[in-house]
């Protein structure tokens, strides 16, 4: 979905693992006369200071149900794999445990893949609004969406936080997304939605609801962007400009880099056409960097997975101005469509990859409203080879949001609007599926 949160990194180069600090109690005054002060009684600790490596397993789930995890009280919009941690966006006060325990987060989580217990030595806390995107070049965490506030102090949009104590790094400075207004529209943007990362070249995309970028219009300090753009590592802007006459919602990298993705409901970018998914150079500026095909999705497209410059799967939502179309699973090579599933009941929202295999989030269910909410298909097309135990989510719900896998495919992570999947009992908006 438009929240995405994808990895490309380089063939050799896998994602650093996260060592936490084992807190060590000190030791115990000596006795002595007099009288003394009995010592506080502590609380018992919540969550752990390090997480394990996840126990390595072939490529996929081997099962349809998820680990018992922790998770968290309201929506759960986004999410990414660094390492041993998977990390959760979206809109929310508290993580939960799966008895009901709760830590104060704001917006943002960080859960251990082995055993999904929260990861205690990681806290960013955002504020004025939700965390819609996340990603990793490997080490580090970028977060992206409409919140105005980190830790209590103001904040862009788009900020690069330390994976493993939450602590920003100030190295990557963009300018404000969007730029501010003098006069403030009567609906708000709703900033930055999508992000991708690649490890081939070093530059991060951002895709949303912005069309400048900067500290202000009329001054000539701002940059128009049409709702996407590159970042360098220092944060400044690259070449790349989306160039949508809509907002992105979704945005992927080739693995090569060398190509971009565009994926929402517009249907214009750079004033070529193009209906709700597009192919782009990585440094498109203008129409010349808009190339073939057009595949005219004629709905939504909520995310996108991408294999070459030439191979994309796309999850695709409500149909343009209402009605029941869209919502389906789609997969093209070049201009030919491999994949054209039109049984999910809602708005399909996520996708990822393994292998060749396309994993599916969705709203209401795929063959029926209460039928599973996540869903695995050959991206060549055929028949599901994988799907929950039950229904992610009842239908008055959004189900699943986003999906993120494991270094190496072993672990499949999906988040979203749900509070239990399977015979797992109680969950809280996060599953993870070994």
């Amino acid at each position: 979905m438009r929240m995405k949160s994808r990895l490309l990194l380089p063939a050799g180069v896998a994602a650093a693992a996260l060592i936490g600090t084992a807190c060590v109690p000190p030791p115990t005054p000596p006795g002595g006369g007099g009288p003394t002060t009995p010592a506080p009684t502590n609380p018992p600790p919540v969550g752990t200071t390090s997480c394990a490596p996840a126990s390595s397993a072939a490529a996929g789930p081997d099962g349809a149900d998820p680990i018992a995890s922790w998770g968290v009280d309201g929506s759960a919009k986004a999410t990414v794999v660094i390492g041993n941690v998977v990390y959760v966006g979206g809109t929310f006060n508290n993580a939960v445990s799966p008895t009901g325990v709760t830590a104060p987060r704001t917006n943002l989580a960080a859960f251990c893949l082995a055993d999904g217990n929260l990861l205690s030595s990681f806290s960013a806390n955002f504020g004025g609004g939700p965390v819609n995107a996340l990603a990793t070049d490997g080490a580090s965490l970028f977060v992206g969406g409409n919140f105005t506030t980190l830790n209590g102090a103001a904040s862009n949009r788009l900020v690069k936080l330390n994976a493993g104590t939450g602590v920003r790094d100030t190295s990557f400075s963009p300018d404000p997304i969007p730029a501010p207004r003098a006069t403030p529209p009567a609906n708000p943007p709703e900033g930055v939605l999508d992000l991708a990362f690649s490890g081939s070249t070093g530059v991060l995309y951002a895709g949303g609801d912005f069309g400048k970028i900067g500290t202000g219009g009329g001054l000539m300090q701002s940059t128009k962007v049409d709702n996407a753009a590159g970042f360098s590592a220092n944060g400044s802007l690259t070449a790349f400009r989306g160039g949508t006459d809509k907002l992105v919602e979704s945005i992927a990298v080739s693995p090569d880099g060398s190509t971009v993705f565009l994926g929402g409901n517009f249907t214009t970018v750079h004033g070529v056409n193009r209906g709700q998914m597009a192919r782009v150079t990585a440094t498109a500026a203008d129409a010349a960097g808009v190339q073939s095909p057009n595949y005219g999705i004629g709905a939504k497209v909520l995310d996108i997975a991408a294999t070459s410059s030439n191979d994309v799967v796309a999850a695709v939502g409500g149909a343009l101005g209402g009605g029941t179309g869209g919502r389906r699973l789609v997969s093209f090579s070049g201009a030919t469509q491999g994949l054209n599933d039109v049984n999910p009941q809602g708005d399909v929202q996520a996708v990822e990859l393994i292998g060749g295999t396309a994993y599916f989030g969705m709203q209401r269910g795929y063959g029926a409203n209460n039928g599973p909410n996540l869903v695995g298909v050959p991206t060549s097309g055929g028949a599901v080879t994988f799907s929950a135990t039950a229904a992610i989510a009842a239908p008055t719900v959004q189900g699943v949001m986003d999906l993120a896998v494991s270094q190496g495919g072993a672990r499949l992570v999906a988040v979203g609007d749900f509070t239990s999947v399977g015979t797992t009992g109680s969950l809280h908006g996060l599953a993870i599926f070994a």
